[in-house]
C-alpha cells in the first residue's frame, strides 16, 4: 500500500478505487481540518 499526495495536497491510498479514494480524502480532511 502506497500513500501519495494529490494535487490538492490531500493524502491518498492508491490501493483503492477512485470512489474509495474520494471517501478516504473526505475522512482525512475531517481529521486534519
Amino acid at each position: 500500500m502506497v500513500i501519495t499526495e494529490n494535487s490538492r495536497g490531500v493524502y491518498e491510498l492508491n490501493l483503492f478505487s477512485h470512489n474509495d479514494i474520494n471517501k478516504f480524502n473526505f475522512l482525512v480532511e475531517k481529521m486534519l481540518f
